[in-house]
Protein backbone atom coordinates (compact mmCIF):
# COMPACT_ATOMS: atom_id res chain seq x y z
CA UNK A 1 0.00 0.00 0.00
CA UNK A 2 2.83 2.48 1.08
CA UNK A 3 4.70 1.39 -1.83
CA UNK A 4 2.10 2.23 -4.45
CA UNK A 5 1.14 5.38 -3.00
CA UNK A 6 4.92 6.29 -3.13
CA UNK A 7 5.22 4.83 -6.75
CA UNK A 8 2.32 6.92 -8.08
CA UNK A 9 3.10 10.47 -6.65
CA UNK A 10 7.25 9.87 -7.00
CA UNK A 11 9.17 9.91 -10.27
CA UNK A 12 12.20 7.61 -8.83
CA UNK A 13 10.92 4.35 -6.47
CA UNK A 14 11.65 2.24 -9.77
CA UNK A 15 15.69 3.20 -10.27
CA UNK A 16 15.79 2.96 -6.61
CA UNK A 17 14.52 -0.35 -6.84
CA UNK A 18 16.74 -1.89 -9.28
CA UNK A 19 19.35 0.14 -7.27
CA UNK A 20 18.68 -1.59 -4.08
CA UNK A 21 18.16 -5.10 -5.66
CA UNK A 22 21.76 -4.44 -7.39
CA UNK A 23 22.84 -3.81 -4.14
CA UNK A 24 21.45 -6.95 -2.34
CA UNK A 25 22.61 -9.29 -5.19
CA UNK A 26 25.94 -8.08 -4.94
CA UNK A 27 26.48 -8.68 -1.68
CA UNK A 28 24.98 -11.78 -1.90
CA UNK A 29 26.72 -13.17 -4.47
CA UNK A 30 29.93 -11.82 -2.30
CA UNK A 31 28.88 -14.05 0.60
CA UNK A 32 28.66 -17.17 -0.88
CA UNK A 33 32.18 -17.07 -2.13
CA UNK A 34 35.68 -17.19 -0.49
CA UNK A 35 34.98 -13.42 0.14
CA UNK A 36 32.93 -13.95 3.78
CA UNK A 37 35.45 -13.12 5.60
CA UNK A 38 35.20 -10.33 8.47
CA UNK A 39 35.95 -7.46 7.18
CA UNK A 40 33.97 -8.43 3.81
CA UNK A 41 31.10 -9.06 5.90
CA UNK A 42 31.78 -6.06 8.03
CA UNK A 43 31.40 -4.03 5.08
CA UNK A 44 28.67 -5.73 3.90
CA UNK A 45 26.49 -5.58 6.56
CA UNK A 46 27.21 -1.19 6.50
CA UNK A 47 26.18 -1.39 2.71
CA UNK A 48 22.61 -3.38 3.27
CA UNK A 49 21.66 -1.48 6.03
CA UNK A 50 23.21 2.16 6.06
CA UNK A 51 24.01 2.52 1.87
CA UNK A 52 20.53 1.01 0.86
CA UNK A 53 18.58 3.45 2.70
CA UNK A 54 20.78 6.24 1.89
CA UNK A 55 19.93 5.20 -1.93
CA UNK A 56 16.39 5.45 -1.19
CA UNK A 57 17.07 9.44 0.56
CA UNK A 58 18.83 10.29 -2.65
CA UNK A 59 17.40 8.62 -5.26
CA UNK A 60 13.33 9.14 -3.92
CA UNK A 61 13.34 11.14 -0.81
CA UNK A 62 15.60 13.95 -2.21
CA UNK A 63 14.65 13.64 -6.08
CA UNK A 64 11.31 12.51 -5.96
CA UNK A 65 9.81 14.72 -3.03
CA UNK A 66 9.10 11.61 -1.18
CA UNK A 67 8.30 12.56 2.67
CA UNK A 68 11.94 11.65 4.94
CA UNK A 69 10.20 10.12 7.47
CA UNK A 70 10.06 6.96 4.29
CA UNK A 71 13.61 6.78 4.93
CA UNK A 72 12.93 5.02 8.44
CA UNK A 73 11.19 1.76 7.47
CA UNK A 74 13.22 1.39 4.65
CA UNK A 75 16.46 1.04 7.36
CA UNK A 76 14.05 -0.97 9.32
CA UNK A 77 13.35 -3.12 6.66
CA UNK A 78 17.29 -3.53 5.67
CA UNK A 79 18.28 -4.20 9.36
CA UNK A 80 15.44 -6.82 9.39
CA UNK A 81 16.60 -8.60 6.42
CA UNK A 82 20.25 -8.21 6.33
CA UNK A 83 21.10 -11.59 8.47
CA UNK A 84 19.43 -13.59 5.39
CA UNK A 85 21.85 -12.51 3.02
CA UNK A 86 25.16 -12.64 5.48
CA UNK A 87 26.96 -15.67 6.23
CA UNK A 88 26.13 -17.74 9.38
CA UNK A 89 27.45 -16.81 12.48
CA UNK A 90 29.08 -13.44 10.95
CA UNK A 91 27.08 -10.28 11.34
CA UNK A 92 29.84 -7.71 11.13
CA UNK A 93 28.35 -4.15 12.08
CA UNK A 94 24.71 -5.91 12.56
CA UNK A 95 24.98 -5.44 16.26
CA UNK A 96 25.97 -1.99 16.77
CA UNK A 97 23.25 -1.14 13.35
CA UNK A 98 20.67 -2.81 15.81
CA UNK A 99 20.95 -0.31 18.33
CA UNK A 100 20.13 2.37 16.18
CA UNK A 101 17.37 0.64 14.29
CA UNK A 102 15.29 0.15 17.61
CA UNK A 103 15.13 4.06 18.35
CA UNK A 104 13.99 4.41 14.48
CA UNK A 105 11.83 1.60 14.99
CA UNK A 106 10.05 3.41 18.06
CA UNK A 107 10.36 7.12 15.99
CA UNK A 108 8.50 5.42 13.46
CA UNK A 109 5.71 4.05 15.79
CA UNK A 110 5.16 7.55 17.63
CA UNK A 111 4.55 8.91 14.08
CA UNK A 112 2.26 5.91 13.02
CA UNK A 113 0.46 6.82 16.39
CA UNK A 114 0.24 10.44 16.04
CA UNK A 115 -0.88 10.53 12.80
CA UNK A 116 -3.93 8.02 13.63
CA UNK A 117 -5.05 10.15 16.50
CA UNK A 118 -5.02 13.25 14.30
CA UNK A 119 -7.40 11.81 11.58
CA UNK A 120 -9.18 10.57 14.65
CA UNK A 121 -9.52 13.89 16.03
CA UNK A 122 -10.31 15.53 12.32
CA UNK A 123 -13.36 12.31 11.81
CA UNK A 124 -14.73 13.70 14.99
CA UNK A 125 -14.20 17.00 14.71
Amino acid sequence: MIAAAIAGRYRHPLGFGLTAVTVWAITALLMTGPYAEDPVVTAASLDLTLFVPFLYWLLVVRRAGAPWITVVPVFVLSVAAAPLVLPQGAEGALPVVRWIAAPAELLLLGLVARALVRARRQLHA
